[in-house]
């Protein structure tokens, strides 16, 4: 079947896992990609729903190096938890069931030992699905060629698909390029090296002796809308004594289209979404408007607000308020007969209390944030709309208006707005401002217009990085950095002359 790889993501290392997560929140927060309609999970057989397992975490990766991947699902045969991921697992935490499809595939081994599973049926929105995943284990390299061959497998079944596992499944954790599941008999120093990474010496902090380099599983040729079932497993195999795990990429489990159309064109894909969160001008409550176009026929939507409240999102407009300041993540839930789909649409900042009532001072014609209380965020408005990019403490009008600025705290002020004359009406009649050559390697040479007393170079962020004085200078000879630049002339009466950009290469 068909499908497209995509480049694998570098990554960082000692890992740090949450071990207090449950298995339903680990799978939908750290593995699945926005908008995937999922049903009846389960971990190791059992409703993932509230439950705690410590072979099952969020992880995230912090140092020199690593694995591979950043951040994600770990899936273990230990303690996902432990600092030294290669202990012995505890024998009385084993889950006893003898998975059929692994032991298909491995004739040599006598039994399971301890494993970790997770099971879920999905809606296909698209006609295609990837992740990505590192396997890593401490029974390389002794226990290559042995019957200790530990083992994973991402078993995919439904419309369409006929295989050799239960239910017609087909297993898409392979070597690249070939047919071959991936082991430690199977992918190793010997087998497949250049997806190999050996850490017998313990070079990088990870309790694991080797892993793999970043895989992708990848099916095609699903039919959009229909149902199908994925098993992701990782086994113990013929004891318990040393531990492996799977890394899953965080939100890598992904559906898109391989139409004509290019890889993930939304040409076939059956759910789609634009959604917006707005804020109301009453501190602590927000105003959320969903704008979706969903193309499945929905039985329910609502907002997750990230404070374990929710909220109906099947009306144009929903109005929330929050109990305490902080930041929130809000996230649309769509339910389609029980298969539920979230996607992030905002992090909310919000507050209780109105920052200070921002106060604006005109500087040789530079708007001045006076009184900014170091916390609240910033945006400059241009007749009632803001300006893209105007966020700094100061800001250099490029059109003429009335201006304003809001300090936002997670309950917002606003100014009072200012009228500024830029452009064409602030302009010297006659010689105008000019810099060559442009771009330059560094140095230029600036031609000023008649009248100017002083030249100011502003970098893309809006603030000042040199004020000259020029009374009388027909020319001026200028250095700075590599960058791009606003440059601009004053006069002794406030005539301010049209930005020039300079680029420096």
């Amino acid at each position: 079947m068909a499908c497209l790889f995509f480049a694998g993501i570098s990554m960082q290392a000692q890992i740090v896992v949450d071990a207090n997560v449950s298995a339903q929140e680990a799978v939908e927060e750290f593995f699945l990609g926005n908008g995937i309609f999922i049903n009846n999970l389960t971990y190791n057989g059992q409703s993932a729903s509230g439950v705690l397992n410590n072979k099952i975490a969020p992880f995230e990766q912090t140092g020199a190096e690593g694995v591979g991947i950043y951040s994600g699902l770990l899936l273990s045969t230990g303690d996902a938890a432990s600092v030294d991921l290669n202990a012995s697992s505890n024998p009385s935490d084993y889950f006893t069931t003898q998975d059929l499809d692994i032991l298909s595939l491995l004739p040599q081994a006598s039994y399971i030992g301890e494993v970790s599973v997770v099971e879920f049926d999905f809606i296909a929105t698209g006609d295609s699905l990837a992740f990505q995943y590192v396997f890593a284990s401490d029974e390389y390299p002794e226990f290559v060629n042995s019957v200790f061959n530990d083992y994973f497998g991402f078993f995919v079944s439904g419309p369409g698909i006929q295989g050799p596992f239960t239910n017609g499944a087909v297993n898409i954790a392979k070597i690249p390029d070939t047919e071959i599941g991936v082991s430690i008999n199977s992918l190793n120093a010997d087998s497949y090296s250049q997806y190999y990474v050996d850490n017998q010496s313990g070079w990088i902090p990870v309790g694991f002796d080797a892993w793999t380099t970043v895989l992708h599983a990848c099916i095609g040729q699903l039919v959009v809308g229909e149902t199908y079932h994925i098993k992701l497993i990782i086994t113990d195999v013929s004891d318990s004594a040393l531990d492996s795990g799977v890394f899953l990429s965080g939100s890598s489990f992904d559906q898109y289209c391989n139409a004509e159309d290019g890889p993930r064109s939304s040409g076939c894909l059956l759910s789609s979404l634009d959604a917006r969160v707005e804020y109301t001008e009453t501190c602590g409550t927000v105003m959320l408007s969903n704008l979706s176009d969903i193309q499945l026929e929905t039985t329910g939507c609502y907002f997750e607000m990230g404070d374990g409240g929710t909220t109906d999102a099947c009306d144009l407009n929903t109005l929330y308020s929050y109990e305490e300041p902080g930041v929130y993540e809000v996230k649309l839930v769509y339910d389609v007969n029980g298969y539920k789909a979230k996607f992030t649409v905002a992090e909310i900042l919000v507050g209780m209390t109105a920052a200070p009532t921002p106060s604006i001072i005109v500087e040789n014609g530079n708007l001045v944030l006076a009184n900014w209380d170091g916390d609240s965020q910033i945006q400059w408005m241009l007749n009632g709309e803001p300006v893209p990019g105007a966020n700094s403490l100061q800001w250099i009008p490029q059109a003429s208006g009335n201006y304003s600025v809001q300090m936002n705290n997670g309950c917002p002020s606003e100014s009072d707005e200012v009228s500024i004359v830029v452009g064409v009406e602030g302009t010297y009649v006659g010689e105008q401002l000019s810099i060559y050559p442009n771009p330059s390697q560094g140095t230029a040479v600036v031609r000023l217009p008649s009248g100017a007393s002083l030249l100011q170079i502003f970098n893309t962020a809006g603030q000042l990085v040199s004020s000259e004085n020029v009374n009388g200078m027909k020319t001026i000879e200028i250095t700075l950095p590599t960058g791009v630049y606003n440059v601009r002339t004053l006069s002794d009466q406030g005539q301010i002359s049209a930005p020039f950009r300079w680029m420096v290469k």
